[in-house]
Formats: structure tokens, sequence, C-alpha cells
């Protein structure tokens, strides 16, 4: 589908797969075991295939004052950080109750 073929939306939030799957052997088999991989996992080539794709459909589904929300892994933050404003974005990185980087929130720039 063509992205200019979707509403205007105020807020995408996602939670895409983050976790690189070189981390795959040292997860929790209760995690392993119940969830389904392509829920969980990304290529160890380009962990940030998903926030680039929804980020660029942002551009042009967001309404001018809308904004993604997207959980992220541990260690991508600044990397998710760099992609966004590269894209135009303005972004805001949060930590989660242990101090790790955990959720991202950006807009476009105006």
């Amino acid at each position: 589908a063509k992205n200019d073929a979707l509403p205007a939306f105020d807020i995408i939030v996602s939670n895409p797969p983050y976790i690189p799957l070189r981390e795959k052997s040292n997860m929790q088999s209760q995690v392993t075991e119940h969830e389904p991989e392509i829920a969980l996992f990304v290529s160890d080539h380009f962990p940030l295939l998903f926030y680039s794709k929804i980020a660029h459909i942002g551009k042009s589904a967001l309404k001018p004052k809308g904004q993604l929300f997207f959980e992220i892994h541990y260690d991508q933050g600044n990397a998710i950080m760099a992609l966004l404003h590269e894209m135009g974005y303005h972004a805001e990185l949060r930590q989660d109750i242990y101090g790790k980087d955990r959720m991202v929130r950006a807009s476009l720039k105006n």
C-alpha cells in the first residue's frame, strides 16, 4: 500500500522486534519458548530496520504535530536518535526504572 493512502495520525506507537538475533542464546527460556521469534528478534546486520521503516511512513502519515513512540533495546538509543535526526525528526530518549534507555518519542521538525 502506498503511504499516501494512509489517514493522518496524531500518534504512532510501536514495540517492534528489537532484540539482536545474536542475543537469543542468552535469553530466558520462558521468553523464547512462549513468544514468536518474529516478534522478538531482528537481524544483527540491520537492527534499526523497523524504526527506519516506521519513521519513513510517519513522515507522510503523521499530522503536523503528530508523534512517534517506540520501545527500544537498551543499547540502541543513540543509533535510533541519530537515525531519527537524519530523517528530520526531533527525538527524545527516555529511560526505564533501571536507568536503561527504553523509549523514544519523536516528532517531525517544523
